[in-house]
């Protein structure tokens, strides 16, 4: 789907469902939001394994996140695949813009966020909180962001952080914009919980070789414990007969996440 609307891209488009079929839980019809670009990103071939940079992000004058725990809870999902070499988990304690420019210049081809997001309505654009040289925070505007991320082989910024896929113009579909292939942010807060078992079965599908939209909805089924009928909102029905649920805090937890995406075919790795 490509959707510049800013009211539009707001609604939860991941929760459309045919009949009583979701979409977005189905490897045939993965639900995408394609950001257009002048030609589809080249495909990195890589020999080893996939490296992950985990960034860490706590400003001492922002809510506190348990992202200790998360951070366990992270590496523990994702032991068996480091363990077999398919994975490699590297941590960016320091979340300064720095530091991160400093870990970019290794090899990373994917960037997993821990923190917080946030979008600017005056400014139209989305940004995350990073910390400066004294833990306070520093507002990193998603087009910044996107400089640092661009021809770094960065393939895919997966951002577990409320507000990076809020509206149009928030980080996820910025850093695609910026040449970024594919980017994963979040509507809302999500439970660490539902974002940990979500991240475990999509990096094992991405591991695996999978395009990274299929890797999405191998992530969705995770948390499908949440989806009870007692769970599911009111929908409203588009004049297409499409159903979508409305943008509810009670919606499913894997209509959460939004995958932004330049690659036609989801192939990241070649």
């Amino acid at each position: 789907m490509r959707i510049r609307d800013e009211e539009l891209s707001a609604i939860p488009w991941e929760a459309a469902l045919v009949g009583e079929e979701y979409l977005a839980l189905r490897l045939a019809t993965p639900i995408v939001r394609y950001v257009p670009a002048p030609e589809p990103p080249s495909r990195l071939s890589i020999s080893g394994p996939v490296h992950v940079l985990g960034i860490i992000s706590g400003p001492t004058d922002q809510a506190p996140l348990a992202v200790d725990e998360e951070k366990a809870r992270l590496e523990k999902a994702l032991e068996p695949l480091i363990k077999s070499g398919r994975l490699r988990l590297i941590w960016l304690e320091e979340a300064t813009t720095p530091a991160l420019q400093e870990a970019l210049r290794r090899s990373v081809h994917v960037v997993h966020y821990i923190g917080h997001g946030d979008y600017d309505p005056e400014n139209q654009e989305g940004e995350l909180l990073f910390e400066d040289d004294s833990s306070t925070t520093s507002s990193v505007k998603a087009s910044w962001l996107g400089t640092l991320l661009r021809d770094s082989g960065v393939r895919l910024a997966f951002l577990n952080a409320c507000k990076t896929a809020h509206v149009a113009d928030g980080v996820a579909e910025v850093l695609v914009r910026r040449e970024v292939p594919a980017a994963l942010g979040m509507q809302v807060s999500v439970r660490d919980d539902v974002a940990v078992a979500f991240s475990a079965n999509f990096y094992a599908a991405l591991a695996d070789g999978w395009p990274v939209d299929a890797a999405v909805v191998e992530g969705r089924k995770a948390p499908l414990d949440n989806a009870t009928s007692e769970s599911i909102p009111d929908k409203t029905v588009l004049s297409n007969g499409v159903n979508v649920l409305n943008n509810d805090p009670d919606q499913p937890d894997w209509v959460h996440p939004v995958l932004y995406m330049r690659a036609p075919d989801g192939v990241l790795f070649g």
